[in-house]
């Protein structure tokens, strides 16, 4: 056995170099002269910065998740947005003044939606643009990429007839514009808070399963759906590259896979 300083960079080759030498030495016959002419040399080149490497990840994996909330939280103004002109147009009576006139329901609301994804592809497509242009690999990657906007564009075509039914219970624009805002922003980031919590927890049989439970029930919510999708995005690219060094490649994991990008 034999105690050495661990905070020393080459501490342990050191002392377990003296180590073997001593035992050599004391194990050498007699006829082979003097025991200090014997001795084991041993060269030791660490690697390079393999703390920054590791801190590196770990910062990248922050900053991904943080990246995922404040996506959240930039859109949840936008598809609060289209229930302002609804909120509006019942208000002022011209929604009833375009059905008196003929107008078919299913015409009204197909239009309204179909006019909603067109303003919609705009914000989405700035972010899009905005990740590319910070190279965040965990996203722009070209595995990654194609599941990044098909989240992005599913999105928009679920939450914005979530947000239609809000436009009957509000008689002001701004407070329905308001209150959307606030339930998008709860849902969204407290629910992944809540999961990512329980999912950090799962080692225990209770909480696992209500994770689970938790997370099929949290589905209902696309904000929740966005986020969690992107995050999900993100680990499983961190836990790739480790499957790709270390030549695991039977357990690398496509980001389309349905559990995954769902």
């Amino acid at each position: 056995m034999a105690w050495y300083n661990n905070k020393g960079y080459h501490a342990m080759p050191v002392y377990l170099n003296t180590l073997n030498n001593a035992i050599l030495r004391a194990n050498l016959p007699k006829h082979k002269g003097h025991p200090a002419a014997y001795g084991i040399t041993v060269t030791n080149h660490p690697m390079n910065q393999t703390n920054n490497v590791l801190n590196m990840d770990f910062i990248l994996q922050g900053a991904d998740v943080l990246i995922a909330i404040f996506i959240i939280a930039a859109m949840s103004f936008v598809p609060a947005s289209f229930v302002v002109f609804l909120v509006y147009e019942r208000g002022t009576k011209a929604k009833h003044l375009q059905f008196v006139s003929g107008l078919n329901p299913i015409i009204y609301w197909l239009a309204n939606y179909v006019w909603d994804m067109c303003n919609y592809v705009i914000p989405a497509m700035c972010i899009i643009v905005i990740l590319l242009a910070f190279q965040i690999p965990a996203y722009i990657s070209s595995t990654n990429f194609p599941s990044v906007i098909a989240l992005f564009f599913l999105y928009g075509w679920s939450m914005t007839p979530v947000m239609y039914p809000a436009s009957f219970f509000f008689k002001e624009p701004s407070a329905a514009y308001i209150f959307l805002i606030v339930i998008n922003l709860f849902t969204g980031i407290t629910c992944i808070i809540c999961s990512f919590l329980f999912e950090l927890f799962s080692y225990d049989k209770a909480l696992e399963r209500v994770h689970v439970v938790m997370q099929d029930i949290f589905l209902v919510f696309p904000n929740y759906c966005l986020g969690r999708g992107l995050m999900d995005i993100a680990f499983n690219q961190y836990k790739n590259e480790f499957y790709f060094k270390t030549g695991q490649y039977d357990q690398i994991q496509s980001p389309m896979r349905w559990d995954l990008a769902s």
